[in-house]
């Protein structure tokens, strides 16, 4: 259950982070990982309640560094996405 969680944070985290700023590759490369290949996954703080994780997968060629928390224990939880850079007309 914990798994097919953290596949989905990583899904919907790829599609909204597809063109973020945290891009360290080119996507012109031939030799790249397919896209959804998670490269990393550190554990980077425990707070006794929640983990902290710095996540690195490949999207569309690119190599994507991202964050995710994830709250202990069972059950169903909210799920909070922020985007960074991806609303520059926001408020207009």
């Amino acid at each position: 259950m914990i798994h097919r969680r953290i596949v989905v944070i990583l899904i919907v985290l790829m599609l909204l982070t597809a063109g973020s700023s945290s891009v360290l590759s080119s996507p012109d490369r031939q030799d790249t990982p397919a896209s959804g290949t998670l490269e990393s996954m550190t554990l980077i703080y425990d707070s006794g309640h929640s983990e902290y994780y710095r996540l690195v997968y490949w999207s569309d060629g690119l190599r994507i560094v991202g964050y995710m928390g994830r709250p202990k224990g069972e059950g169903v939880f909210p799920t909070i996405i922020y985007n960074r850079g991806g609303v520059w007309d926001a408020g207009k």
